[in-house]
């Protein structure tokens, strides 16, 4: 009979529990010593995988990867994928050629060998939390005799050319005076407050001027924004453009941009006199869905 490699991420319950004996099993005969390598596979007396093209590789997981909704599955589908194709696993950052981590610390880089491949730029992950986000592009305000908020800009062109698009931001609770100062001195004017690390549009409310309740029942961190009350719409409804990039390197030919991209749409046409109905605000998928 020729051997067929199983799909990797379906390992067999049977044959953990040392019950399955089928040679024609279309699931993987795993040992746990020898995760993602099926035993019936050729080469198994050798200790070597049928698929060897990466095998002079070693990979590092450093701490845990979880997905949520799924825990450590996605850890283990990793797992189980590369070990098939031949690649080894070493518990040291110093020996491997390809670090997996949800965030790799700068002294953990600093431990990895010349050559050594990341899957995530050490602080990339400032980029995906709001408060953070909002530390580097307006840096701490200052709050001058007149009441009037200045911000220091940042040295860097490339920060200060991003900050000149990036809405008047205060992270709560650090700067919770001032965003309260900004906000009474137009009472008129839309805020926006987001949790810093939630996502798919949870948490986020609109107040005119200051709600100090609103603002209380907050989830901490966040961040009170601007609101920018003239949108791009198309048939009267918000929009927002997903564009996919990939970054290899910080030099100039290290950045790839997707040609194809995602427009969402909110669900009802947008209504700058009804603040709470967050369908026609918010682009999210997860928040018009059921509308």
């Amino acid at each position: 009979m020729t051997f067929v490699a199983p799909k990797p991420c379906f390992p067999c319950p049977a044959f953990q529990k040392g019950r399955c004996k089928r040679a024609d099993c279309s699931k993987l005969h795993e040992r746990k010593h020898q995760p993602g390598r099926d035993v019936r596979g050729p080469g198994r007396d050798s200790g070597e995988t049928a698929l060897e093209p990466f095998s002079h590789l070693r990979v590092c997981v450093h701490g845990r990867i979880e997905h949520k909704g799924v825990g450590n599955a996605a850890e283990r589908l990793i797992f189980r994928t590369l070990s098939t194709g031949g690649i080894e696993w070493s518990d040291k950052l110093e020996k491997a050629d390809i670090v997996i981590s949800s965030r790799v610390p700068f002294k953990g880089m600093r431990a990895c060998k010349p050559g050594c491949t990341l899957n995530h730029f050490p602080g990339s992950f400032i980029l995906s939390h709001k408060d953070k986000l909002s530390a580097l592009l307006s840096p701490l305000p200052d709050l001058n005799l007149s009441g009037r908020i200045e911000r220091t800009p940042r040295s860097s062109p490339h920060v200060r050319y991003a900050a000149s698009r990036f809405p008047t931001s205060f992270r709560i609770p650090e700067e919770e005076l001032q965003a309260r100062l900004a906000c009474e001195n137009d009472g008129q004017s839309v805020w926006i407050i987001k949790p810093s690390r939630a996502g798919q549009g949870g948490g986020i409310r609109l107040m005119r001027g200051w709600d100090s309740a609103l603002v209380k029942a907050q989830e901490k961190p966040s961040v009170v924004s601007r609101y920018i009350t003239n949108p791009l719409l198309i048939e009267g409804k918000k929009l927002d453009l997903r564009v996919y990039v990939l970054v290899t390197s910080f030099d100039n030919d290290g950045i790839y941009m997707y040609e194809q991209g995602l427009v969402r749409f909110a669900s009802q046409d947008y209504n700058l006199g009804d603040l709470t109905n967050l369908q026609a605000h918010l682009t999210n998928n997860a928040v018009n869905k059921a509308s």
